[in-house]
């Protein structure tokens, strides 16, 4: 079977983001696992370079036309050329409803009789029934998106697959106390600083308003409370406030090696929240939302906390400042390094078992 791997962003990927890195590593790993990869990029010989346009106008009786002559109009040119009759292909579309919709389409118009496969990233999917019947199998990061999907989707009766997520463990590792003070030190900080973290994309959904809120509520009993923002150009104002901004993957780490806490204050049901894990890896102690797969992902692991009630500053405030108070005063349970939890060679097991 020929393997079609199709992304609207470019793989293999040289930017920071979840997804993007783990595909980038499974195609190095194994360079022929994908016959093609369609995206943004001609970086290997596998590659062909595909760009997805927006939308001219949202005018409904045109969307059709548009999705594929103009939208998706590079990706059905590559595959009406490499796609051969009499050949049995998987194409695995990933987290993108344009492109899953105009391929689904494009499949049933040329007779491709492909199998597709889509790689949903986030919690809540919701299709339409033509592009229901399209389908072979869906993708999902948890067993509680994969149930929610089952639950409001009963005319679907193709394949799901559970593939979980991954963090590479040789750069998201905790140190041991030496080791994080020198590192600590080496960064600009004291050795018994108490440092707190926040790191997501710069969305309003990721709730940084929240986290703001906070650590203002928290300098003022900890004046001497360090904080660090990754991701976000907003600014905290405060002498202890430290903005990185966003950083690759092997930089960030040092930063969650050094800190203490990360709260992952978002305000939307997640598909995973991949930086938690991170985080968690890096010897910190995650407080977070109690949304989307959020408690599935922390499911049994030490030293993790949820907060019911998300946009309630107070929750917030009471859970940090327990944790805090103990650090202060050297009464913090020590965090193991959990280097077997949601590892990269699982999910990549995982992943290529679940592509035809």
């Amino acid at each position: 079977m020929y393997k079609v791997l199709i992304s609207n962003t470019e793989l293999p990927s040289k930017t920071v983001g979840s997804w993007t890195n783990r595909l980038t590593k499974l195609i190095n790993h194994h360079p022929t696992f994908f016959n093609y990869i369609l995206s943004p990029s001609n970086a290997l010989n596998t590659c062909v370079k595909c760009k997805k346009r927006s939308f001219i106008t949202w005018y409904p009786r045109l969307r059709q036309v548009q999705l594929q002559h103009w939208v998706a109009k590079e990706y059905i040119k590559a595959l009406k050329r490499i796609i051969k009759k009499n050949e049995t292909w998987a194409l695995l579309v990933m987290d993108d409803m344009h492109l899953l919709e105009a391929i689904v389409w494009a499949n049933k118009q040329h007779n491709w009789q492909a199998k597709i496969t889509f790689s949903f990233h986030g919690f809540e999917l919701n299709l339409k029934p033509e592009l229901l019947a399209g389908l072979h199998q869906i993708l999902f990061l948890s067993k509680l998106a994969e149930a929610q999907f089952l639950d409001t989707h009963h005319n679907y009766h193709q394949n799901t697959a559970v593939v979980g997520n991954a963090v590479d463990s040789k750069v998201f590792y905790a140190l041991d106390t030496q080791e994080k003070i020198q590192l600590k030190k080496s960064l600009g900080y004291n050795e018994n600083d108490v440092v707190l973290l926040w790191m997501a994309k710069d969305r309003p959904k990721k709730g940084f308003y929240i986290f703001k809120n906070l650590v203002e509520l928290l300098w003022q009993k900890y004046p001497q409370l360090k904080v660090i923002t990754i991701g976000t150009e907003q600014t905290l104002n405060h002498t202890n406030a430290k903005k990185l901004g966003i950083l690759p993957n092997l930089h960030l780490a040092q930063y969650l090696k050094i800190s203490n806490i990360y709260t992952f204050t978002t305000q939307y049901d997640e598909g995973f929240g991949l930086s938690m894990i991170e985080a968690y890896k890096c010897g910190n102690m995650v407080v977070a939302s109690k949304l989307g797969a959020i408690p599935e992902v922390l499911k049994d692991l030490p030293n993790t906390y949820l907060i019911d009630k998300s946009s309630k500053i107070e929750d917030w405030f009471e859970c940090c400042n327990d944790l805090i108070s103990e650090l202060y005063n050297n009464r913090a349970p020590k965090v193991e390094n959990k280097i077997d939890i949601w590892e990269y060679d699982t999910w990549e097991a995982k992943f290529m078992n679940a592509i035809y």
